[in-house]
């Protein structure tokens, strides 16, 4: 065989390899089922620990309780996941410190709420928490008082390098929702180096990525300072001038697209209210973070007209009561229970009608018997009656 056909039949080799590198991962499950227990655990501080059939049931007492491992992960984990679950909604502790340390590792945490359905999916970017290091630790969970959970089991992993690349690109395609900062500022692409990541992109203030301004930024800054070194060294970079100017050009290029990047994001925000209110059917449009409180407020507005003054009582004070201030004016929001008899409520599943047509708040009676003048959905509704003194709603 030939030379060149070694050299092909080499690179072809090589070639097939490639990918199965790329896509290699590594990671570690501790599993907490009946006779599939595969690391040391000890309790600490007021804790019972009851092995069963899908996992370890733990309990803490009146003060806090703590289950620890030495046993991590024998490599730089990126993200735990962690599945668990527990009768009524709970929020325990995933801590780690460094008992190595002179200090004696001062204990870090990242907080795992576990809801009441069966099984919870719960995952950690560790490689993001700036105490997550490649240093010998001992880890575990803590549970306040009177609390417990079933924990079922947890997997650490290092993501390989295709996850880390197909991350990075899926990240930037994905555009970040209309919130109130926006009025100011978006944070631009951001980069996601794992699956989790990418899933959690803006769910998190700021997010928890990379910025991709600064990848973008510090290219432009390195292709500038190329160019001008290239004019102040002219005579040894004379043969390169043409490659420096190009990359100059890419530069330039970079930050264009960056900018068409932030305009698409605002045009995204454009289509996505077209779509979801000013081509919506009235009563069921909503807008960005107001929901339907913009049609709500055009339902409440004949219903207040001739008051000069009414009682209005939202899931929150802010933003709704100085929108539709402005929507239902001359007639106002107020809360002069004394003189005003008008109620407006929005979304407020906790004000109800009893069998006589009295207002009612969390079980408690709060007006007089009274009508109402009409229903926008569950929770929503304008009612008049006049108030009983014993008794104040919050707002």
């Amino acid at each position: 065989m030939s030379l060149r056909l070694h050299l092909l039949f080499s690179l072809f080799v090589f070639g097939l390899s490639v990918p199965g590198v790329l896509r290699a991962e590594t990671s570690k499950l501790f599993d907490f089922r009946a006779g599939m227990i595969n690391a040391e655990w000890r309790g600490a501080g007021d804790i019972s620990v009851e092995k069963q059939a899908d996992g370890i049931w733990l309990r803490s007492g009146s003060s806090t309780g703590m289950i620890l491992t030495d046993a991590e992960p024998p490599f730089f984990a990126e993200t735990a996941l962690i599945i668990a679950s527990a009768e009524t909604p709970t929020k325990v502790l995933f801590i780690w410190f460094y008992p190595e340390k002179e200090d004696g590792g001062l204990t870090s945490y990242y907080d795992v709420n576990v809801s009441s359905d069966s099984e919870n999916h719960r995952t950690l970017l560790l490689s993001r928490h700036p105490d997550w290091r490649k240093e010998k630790k001992t880890m575990g969970f803590l549970l306040p008082p009177h609390s417990s959970i079933v924990l079922h089991r947890i997997e650490f992993k290092q993501w390989n390098l295709w996850d880390t690349v197909v991350s990075a690109l899926r990240s930037v395609t994905q555009l970040d929702d209309y919130r109130p900062y926006a009025i100011n500022f978006t944070w631009g692409p951001q980069l996601g180096l794992n699956p989790p990541e990418v899933t959690e992109l803006y769910q998190n203030v700021p997010p928890i990525a990379t910025s991709g301004i600064w990848v973008v930024t510090l290219f432009i800054i390195f292709c500038i300072l190329l160019y001008l070194l290239s004019r102040t060294s002219y005579a040894i970079w004379m043969r390169k001038y043409y490659s420096l100017m190009t990359l100059l050009w890419i530069a330039c290029g970079t930050w264009l697209l960056l900018d068409l990047y932030m305009g698409v994001q605002f045009l995204s925000w454009v289509k996505e209210d077209h779509d979801a209110y000013i081509s919506g059917e009235s009563g069921f449009r909503t807008f960005r973070d107001r929901d339907a409180f913009y049609d709500f407020a055009e339902f409440v507005r004949p219903l207040v007209t001739g008051r000069e003054r009414y009682i209005f009582i939202a899931e929150t004070p802010w933003p709704y009561i100085g929108n539709i201030r402005y929507l239902t004016f001359p007639s106002i929001p107020a809360f002069n229970l004394q003189e005003d008899d008008t109620w407006v409520i929005y979304d407020r599943s906790d004000i109800t009608l009893d069998s006589t047509n009295q207002l009612m708040m969390g079980g408690d009676v709060i007006t007089n018997p009274g009508e109402v003048l009409g229903i926008f959905d569950e929770g929503s509704f304008v009612f008049r009656g006049t108030f009983i003194q014993h008794s104040e709603p919050q707002q």
